[in-house]
């Protein structure tokens, strides 16, 4: 017992001194192990030994072979936190006896075998870690480094014959798509365009991992806040690791909306290590609904913020603060439609009507009057699909997804031509946020030549995708029965011609007799 209480104090100077780096006393008969608890799956473990460690009745020794001559001479350096006894010489060569230096911390320590792993020697072969713990074994007594391909140095709480070193270098990150919108075909992406009523499905992932260097984590937040222009966030899953964890067990879950009508939701879950492992796959996965307060054409669509955060064992401001810094966004994008009816002159012409259809020619519908409509299902109650302009011959459809449509006149303005080749208008985002078409169409109604420009269509009172389309004046109406005044013309000649010529043929005769 005596001789523990001596030993004791020299330990604990040890576990200190070396905090930074991996020390561990293994057996001489190289039967001792060192175990790395907390690793990260699919990274790589080295170990490479220092010192050698010996023990002399009740004291113990670190020494240094002198077999590197770079090493020897790094550890001679003033940058050197040990001290080498005897010093060395052309005569002594080694073995050299190592202690700390005065006023030389774990950092030190730490920041002169980093650039110094070039010249240890590393003992056995790398190890990839398959799950959270790797294992070194046939080791013998010594002062062990151990890295980690994290980029940083494993360190160590343990001095005994088996070591378990916990690998504090982890800490939870996400990557550039830590928030993303599924699409259809189930894509991530960071954007998107939608209709009205459409459903957004949105997944938030985040890496987690039990440690934050040191300091181990006891709760993961995350928080998300939706777009005023979405219904308020439908939760479909929590899992870690790909598996769901449950509303009031695995995770707690707060919403509100905020001063603009933003939905927030804030998620806590409580970050058990002995079931989720030392690193894990936090995933959330919610929809929402598109509403028609959605901004239309906007620069920054319907922008959608998710941000996580942890908390700390011991931590004394246990309220999760979220640095701005750590921000994923998603955009989702709303288009309205424009169509502006004029003549030759320019004039504006109410009482046209269009039917409307999108790039996979699917009909679109809309409820609405008086030139201003809302997409919305073929089922509504309400809805139409052909829609007439205003007063001031505009018409608007607005929450459509971004794409081509393919617009039709069905009803010409009183007194003018009916268009009798569609036009196209694009639903998208430009520097003025929308694009007008100008058609210029001869007699028949049919397009000459198109002048494009980019405009913003203020007359609809916001950012519209737009088309101007002009008609003629005047009225074509078809023939229809009979077969008309040519034949009476032909007929007509032909007898006149004939008569002529029989009149002459008579004259003739008598003139003969």
């Amino acid at each position: 017992m005596k001789t523990m209480k001596k030993f004791l104090p020299f330990l604990l100077m040890v576990v200190m001194l070396f905090s930074m780096t991996t020390v561990a006393f293994a057996a001489n008969d190289d039967d001792g192990s060192i175990t790395v608890t907390n690793a990260t799956v699919g990274y790589d473990y080295a170990i490479y030994k220092v010192f050698d460690l010996t023990y002399s009745g009740d004291k113990v020794a670190y020494t240094y072979d002198g077999s590197n001559a770079e090493f020897l001479a790094a550890l001679q350096t003033e940058a050197s936190p040990f001290v080498l006894s005897p010093t060395p010489s052309d005569e002594n060569t080694g073995p050299f006896n190592v202690s700390l230096k005065n006023g030389k911390d774990s950092a030190a320590v730490s920041a002169f075998l980093t650039a110094q792993i070039g010249n240890l020697t590393q003992t056995g072969s790398t190890k990839t870690a398959s799950s959270d713990t790797v294992v070194f074994d046939g080791l013998a007594y010594g002062y062990y480094y151990i890295t980690s391909s994290l980029g940083s140095t494993v360190t160590i709480d343990s001095t005994m014959k088996d070591v378990e070193v916990i690998d504090k270098n982890q800490g939870p990150t996400w990557d550039d798509k830590g928030k993303t919108i599924v699409d259809a075909n189930g894509n991530e992406v960071l954007v998107s365009s939608a209709n009205y009523g459409e459903t957004v499905n949105f997944k938030i992932s985040v890496n987690a991992t039990a440690f934050n260097g040191d300091k181990e984590i006891t709760n993961y937040y995350i928080k998300d806040i939706l777009s005023a222009g979405f219904s308020e966030a439908t939760i479909t899953a929590v899992t870690v690791n790909d598996t769901a964890i449950t509303d009031g067990t695995g995770y707690t879950i707060t919403r509100e909306d905020d001063a603009d009508g933003n939905h927030v939701f804030e998620i806590n879950i409580p970050y058990d290590s002995d079931a989720y492992g030392s690193n894990a796959t936090i995933e959330v996965t919610y929809s929402a609904v598109v509403k028609n307060t959605a901004v239309l054409a906007d620069a920054d669509g319907n922008t959608n913020t998710a941000n996580f955060t942890w908390i700390e064992a011991d931590d004394p401001n246990p309220d999760p603060d979220y640095p701005s810094t750590n921000e994923k966004k998603t955009n989702t994008y709303v288009y309205a439609l424009g169509i502006l009816k004029v003549d030759q002159e320019g004039n504006k012409l109410s009482g046209a009507e269009f039917t409307v259809k999108d790039s996979d020619g699917n009909t679109i519908y809309g409820k609405g009057s008086d030139g201003v409509y809302e997409y919305c299902a073929s089922s509504a109650e309400g809805a139409k699909s052909q829609f007439d302009t205003d007063a001031n011959g505009i018409l608007v459809i607005k929450g459509v997804a971004a794409g081509e449509y393919e617009v039709t006149e069905a009803v010409a303005p009183l007194g003018y031509n009916l268009l009798l080749t569609p036009v196209t208008v694009e639903a998208e985002i430009t520097e003025a946020y929308t694009t007008t078409i100008t058609y210029y169409l001869d007699a028949d109604g049919q397009v000459t030549d198109t002048v494009t420009e980019t405009v913003k269509t203020e007359d609809a009172g916001y950012n519209v995708a737009g088309i101007v389309v002009v008609n003629n004046a005047g009225t074509e109406l078809p023939s229809t029965g009979g077969i008309g005044t040519t034949i009476f013309y032909i007929l007509g000649g032909i007898l006149l011609v004939s008569a002529g010529v029989l009149l002459f043929v008579r004259r003739r005769a008598g003139y003969e007799k």
